[in-house]
């Protein structure tokens, strides 16, 4: 197959280019400026910053991924708690504008299937029940409401084109050296210090990031996912984990013990706010459980791996 990836130097994109390049397919990768982080045989194509994307650039630039069997827009500015006007608007231009922009251009030149990674923030941050895809949206912050956004944009666009659109809501994607979140947990892991999950049940959806290739890898192929024609969904590992769980698999995969303390969460409830971290707090302490049912009726796919497997020092392809 012939796939087009935006973000190819980000953590997902990066990634997916090397798996694909691995199984044989020709890849191009859309980036903004030129990296060497990325093997010799992928073209890399400078799409530029896109914040400031225009079509007619865009449009240039996509003559070479003319009639390409997909393009995977892994691209976007992540959140923050930075809440200037100025921000806000530069992540609206990165998430929903450029993402508009590059939909249409890729529908122009014939790309047959476009894969967008948005997030199960459009869902929501904390559950009880575990999401579907049938559930009402209910984006958390900005970011989640300028994924949303593009979603409704690019279901619309796919409703009057022969381009096909296939959205993809992961939770927190991790793997031994995953940025973000699961980066931060990690490096609490080495410093050694009590940790305050001791006693803590709760249970958040994770997907390891080969269990996410494999899904994406599976979505790109239009010949063996027709059923994936305009729809959404979520994926995440087998097993959800507790924060506790989580950070007990992460220290016996650096060869450490993990320490614990048991604290209130009432109490670090009220310090998380204190320091202006209540967001954090959330992703610590709450539950957010995903339902597969979709993914594993419509398409068949199965995550095949846990979390002792992607954190193992055998299992260093990607990340």
């Amino acid at each position: 197959m012939k796939v087009a990836i935006t973000g190819a130097n980000g953590y997902i994109g990066r990634s997916l280019s090397k798996f694909l390049l691995d199984a044989g397919h020709h890849v191009v990768a859309l980036v903004r400026q030129p990296t060497h982080e990325l093997p010799a045989k992928i073209t890399q194509l400078v799409l530029g910053d896109l914040s400031y994307l225009t079509l007619a650039e865009t449009e240039k630039c996509f003559q070479q991924i003319a009639q390409f069997d997909a393009l995977v827009h892994t691209a976007a500015m992540a959140h923050s708690d930075n809440k200037e006007s100025d921000y806000l608007n530069k992540i609206y231009k990165v998430n929903v504008e450029a993402t508009n922009v590059i939909s249409k251009v890729a529908e122009k030149v014939g790309v047959q299937r476009f894969v967008f990674i948005s997030s199960i923030g459009v869902n929501g941050k904390r559950n009880t029940k575990a999401f579907s895809e049938t559930d009402q949206p209910n984006p958390h912050n900005f970011y989640a409401q300028c994924k949303y956004d593009s979603e409704q944009q690019l279901l619309t666009l796919a409703n009057n084109s022969a381009m096909e659109v296939v959205i993809v809501r992961p939770p927190m994607v991790y793997s031994r050296n995953a940025p973000g979140n699961f980066a931060k947990l990690t490096k609490l892991v080495k410093l050694g210090l009590p940790l305050p999950f001791k006693r803590l049940n709760n249970q958040r959806s994770v997907i390891a990031l080969d269990n996410l290739l494999s899904f994406l890898t599976l979505c790109i192929d239009k010949d063996h996912s027709p059923a994936a024609k305009n729809e959404v969904f979520l994926v995440a590992d087998r097993q959800p984990v507790s924060t506790q769980g989580m950070v007990e698999k992460i220290a016996s995969s650096l060869g450490r013990k993990a320490h614990m303390a048991y604290i209130s969460p009432r109490i670090l409830l009220m310090l998380f706010k204190l320091v202006g971290k209540r967001v954090f707090y959330s992703r610590l302490f709450d539950s957010l459980l995903i339902s597969t049912d979709k993914a594993q009726n419509l398409l068949g796919w199965q995550p095949s791996v846990n979390m002792e497997q992607q954190l193992s020092f055998k299992n260093k392809r990607f990340d």
